[in-house]
């Protein structure tokens, strides 16, 4: 089900690349693309992944009922894993007899 996800916003931003041009200034220069690496624990993302969470809330559509005239339906998506290889590395290095075959999948 994810992975259906995944290509959906994918296409989504790829339908919004072709049609930019259509756009005035302000919208274009309010639409944002970026990647972070980061290095985390797994407490930091699950704190830093709720304290997103908690600034988006207030802006999610079906929840804003008094927003400004001139917004818009606006897609945010946050991806945030552990990367793959990153997860190959300690299945390699794991004490022997530990299962690594999702690990195995990855690399």
């Amino acid at each position: 089900m994810v992975g259906a996800g995944l290509d959906q916003n994918d296409e989504l931003a790829r339908r919004y690349l072709r049609l930019v041009g259509q756009l005035d200034n302000t919208w274009r220069e309010a639409s944002q693309f970026h990647v972070y690496g980061l290095r985390l624990t797994p407490g930091e993302l699950t704190e830093l992944a709720a304290a997103i969470d908690k600034a988006v809330r207030p802006f999610i559509g079906l929840a804003r009922t008094h927003a400004p005239t001139d917004a818009g339906p606006v897609h945010l998506e946050l991806r945030a894993f552990l990367r793959p290889e990153a997860i190959v590395e300690a299945a390699q290095t794991a004490p022997a007899g530990e299962p690594a075959e999702a690990a195995e999948e990855l690399a």
